[in-house]
């Protein structure tokens, strides 16, 4: 009796006083807490019941093991039933095979977008102000593996965050071996997930495999891992301290497009270091910085990540979110509103040949037989005769004269006849829309 309290008593104050230290939790939080049903979820469950603190369960059943999925749904229901402090039990039952075949990624990737996607479905109904995930120390130790077999720098080194935004994990504060304890002495019962046996995935090959086998030789190899990361993860806080000013220096937000000048940029010692700090956030990794640098001076070069994409441009790099290009073309039969992507083009007839200053505005003449026009972005072998010329010029070319880049260009919206352009829109009118008295004029506006 006297080794169950005392083994209970060190996980519980151990944990409380991790949550004290990190201030993990206020007053006023509504917690979540992120349920299998495995031992390391229930686990977390119970001590928030001892530490008498109200929290909700949050499952996710992503229908992957048949009825083994369900029933960790009932045992979770079941056990939210049984713990007073448990005020709700929120759940999800998602085909995750389907998911994974729809946006064309792994049932794990799918899995865990998913299970995000419900933490901030929860958040922004109010439901939860923080989300505990039940990783232990443990945890890190096979996450710095994985991340040091996936070439990661310091930020995959430094494995799992105490806290990410509204996220908190205070079950690092305890080993694995302590949280089987804890649930050994308190005969607490909990879901065994069938595929943690196998050794499908790197995260397994590395629990059930490796580290044992290394445990075997240095006993205190993971105990002293976990220190390492320790240190890791504050050497980065202090590398990226020193680092930001740097970084703030050479790096502008606008709009949708972040602008690195990649001149300056490669005057800093391991440039390729700072540009990774900065790309990190943007899905492109170590390698793919190493690749950039080497092509700074290839003008018009993209690269990709998963969800962003890199333009070289002359003196800098553009950064812009991943979008599928847009192909579509509105057809223009007359007068009237039309819209193209988050574009809007109003055309109204008009009496005054009055001329704005603002770009996004032109007063021009369209003659009858000129409808239908088009709006869409550009194409190759597109023209324009622009106002003032004699002659025509290819629309790739006009884009480089006005030095605008790639992503720009495939975003500019165009008003068209056929694959002769006569407005690129909030830029240059052409010449056959000059505004004439004695025709029929027309105000446009872009907006």
């Amino acid at each position: 009796m006297f080794v169950t309290l005392l083994i209970t008593n060190i996980v519980l104050q151990t944990v409380k006083s991790f949550i004290t230290k990190h201030q993990l939790l206020d007053k006023l939080d509504q917690i979540g807490l992120a349920i299998s049903g495995g031992k390391d979820s229930v686990c977390m469950a119970y001590l928030l019941e001892e530490m008498q603190l109200p929290f909700a369960m949050v499952h996710v059943n992503f229908g992957l093991r048949g009825t083994e999925s369900d029933a960790d749904a009932l045992f979770v229901h079941t056990l939210g039933r049984q713990l007073s402090y448990c005020t709700a039990v929120y759940t999800k039952e998602v085909d995750t095979e389907a998911y994974a075949k729809d946006h064309k990624i792994n049932t794990q990737l799918a899995a865990r977008e998913i299970r995000y996607a419900y933490f901030e479905e929860l958040k922004r109904e109010g439901k939860i102000t923080k989300l505990i995930t039940a990783h232990h120390q443990s945890d890190l130790a096979e996450t710095f593996f994985i991340n040091l077999n996936r070439q990661s720098g310091i930020n995959g080194l430094k494995s799992i965050p105490v806290k990410r935004d509204y996220i908190i994990r205070p079950l690092l504060a305890v080993t694995g071996q302590q949280v089987k304890g804890y649930l050994k002495q308190n005969n607490i019962t909990h879901r065994e997930d069938s595929s943690n046996a196998r050794d499908k995935y790197a995260r397994n090959k590395w629990r059930n495999v490796l580290l044992p086998k290394i445990v075997e030789h240095l006993p205190n190899f993971e105990q002293n891992t976990i220190s390492s990361i320790h240190i890791l993860q504050q050497e980065s806080k202090a590398l990226t301290w020193l680092i930001q000013e740097k970084i703030t220096a050479i790096v502008i937000q606008e709009d949708s497009t972040l602008t690195i000048d990649s001149e300056t940029l490669e005057t800093y010692p391991q440039s390729t270091v700072f540009l990774y700090r900065i790309l990190d956030n943007y899905g492109f990794n170590y390698s793919q910085c190493e690749q950039i640098l080497e092509n700074s001076t290839s003008t018009g070069a993209l690269f990709y990540s998963n969800t962003h994409q890199l333009l070289i441009d002359r003196k800098t790099f553009l950064v812009q979110k991943r979008e599928a290009q847009d192909f579509s073309s509105v057809v223009i039969a007359s007068a009237g509103s039309f819209t193209l992507g988050k574009h809007t083009l109003d055309i109204n007839e008009t009496t005054e040949l009055i001329f704005s200053n603002d770009n996004k505005e032109e007063t021009v003449s369209i003659s009858p037989e000129l409808f239908p026009l088009s709006l869409r972005y550009w194409q190759e072998g597109d023209r324009i005769q622009p106002l003032g010329m004699k002659g025509s010029k290819l629309l790739s070319d006009f884009f480089i004269d006005q030095k605008i880049n790639v992503l720009d260009k495939h975003q500019t919206p165009l008003l068209c006849k056929g694959d002769d352009v006569l407005w690129v829109c909030g830029m240059r009118v052409s010449e056959k829309l000059r505004a004439k008295t004695g025709t029929i004029t027309y105000k446009l506006t872009m907006k």
